[in-house]
């Protein structure tokens, strides 16, 4: 695996090389490919960036870009701004980091607007990720998990070229890649940012290229791990398992609840940087023993308790700015800037009136 790291501080190159090292990861510097020089020629910078990337991506077979927020001091004229875009161009899976870490409430509601701005051109790195000791920080395997589950949905497209000739949008083609075709029901909860993470990716009529494929595989990663998995719905997180099972997360972590639930455990793309479920097959769980999962026998000797003990055998909600389930009744009215798929995502209500006006997106 090749990572193009566009990044101005060289401590931090140094650590990340050093980190990668032994772990199958290849960092490939500005240096190494001329983009940390001062750009000259007629064009506009944007597009001899572009052309830049185009040819870099060939010659180092750069498999993910990991751009820092800040540039400033690379003088060159590169923003991170311009690289996102000639990324998005060219197709390449961009990895968004800033080196500055703020794990508040307010830092996750701004993390949370950033996707609705910025979310259909990178992911962003987790804060704890870039602290100083990159070795123990989870970088490099979630850099790992990250760059397969786009290779996994450019696999597929690849693989299946019929799908870009039949009329199934993102949500045909992603429940096909998912192979789950009973999820076009429930992606269509999230398609009123398709126009935000998509757009065409040649012209109608032409031919389909595998750069073709890789622009719409991008795409489809970003819209899947930005939107799908950020705002749980048809697939949910561990903390939005436990609060659809109405377990607290300490029971839902228990052995006995895990195998249990091991069938229904999602593993398509980017489930290696996260424990993800299929909601309709904790469902059929749930159904299968009497509305209530802690009736399960393999659960017979499990201290479980509720997220909401009064409602035993309701769902709970999970909370987007806590990260946490939370009681039905601890619960605000949806914002409209969760995604209507999202029937689990919720913000806990005293959040919500505190929050007031910062939560207009």
């Amino acid at each position: 695996m090749n990572i193009l790291l566009i990044e101005d501080e060289s401590g931090f190159i140094d650590r990340l090389t050093a980190a990668s090292k032994d772990q199958e990861i290849s960092v490939v510097t500005l240096a190494m490919v001329g983009l940390d020089k001062t750009f000259t020629g007629d064009a506009a910078i944007e597009q001899q960036l572009v052309e830049q990337l185009r040819r870099s991506r060939g010659e180092h077979s750069i498999d993910l870009v990991l751009l820092d927020t800040d540039l400033s001091k690379l003088g060159n004229g590169i923003s991170q701004a311009a690289c996102r875009a000639a990324c998005q161009e060219l197709g390449l899976p961009v990895a968004r980091y800033t080196k500055k870490h703020s794990e508040t409430q307010i830092s996750h509601l701004k993390y949370l607007q950033r996707l609705a701005v910025e979310g259909a051109s990178a992911i962003w790195v987790p804060n704890s990720m870039t602290k100083d000791d990159l070795d123990k920080s989870g970088i490099i395997p979630w850099l790992k998990g990250i760059q397969n589950g786009f290779f996994s949905l450019k696999k597929h497209l690849d693989e299946n070229a019929e799908l870009l000739t039949k009329p199934l949008g993102p949500v045909g083609i992603l429940a096909h890649a998912l192979k789950r075709p009973s999820l076009r029901a429930d992606l269509l909860g999230y398609t009123a940012q398709n126009f935000f993470f998509f757009s065409p990716v040649a012209e109608e009529g032409g031919e389909k290229t595998s750069q073709d494929n890789g622009q719409l595989a991008t795409r489809l990663g970003y819209w899947l791990y930005n939107y799908i998995l950020a705002f749980p719905g048809p697939i949910l997180n561990a903390e939005a398992a436990a609060a659809f099972l109405n377990v607290s997360t300490e029971s839902f972590a228990l052995p006995a609840i895990q195998g249990l639930l091991a069938p229904a455990r999602y593993a398509g793309p980017f489930s290696a940087v996260g424990s993800y479920f299929w909601t309709e097959d904790l469902l059929d769980l749930i159904e299968k023993n009497g509305g209530d999962i802690a009736t399960a026998p393999e659960l017979k000797d499990a201290a479980i308790t509720r997220v909401d003990p009064d409602h035993p055998e309701s769902s709970a909600f999970y909370c987007v700015l806590t990260h946490e389930p939370i009681k039905r009744s601890e619960a605000s009215a949806t914002p409209d800037w969760i995604p209507s798929g999202a029937q689990v995502a919720r913000i806990k209500q005293s959040l919500y009136d505190e929050l007031g006006p910062l939560l207009s997106i």
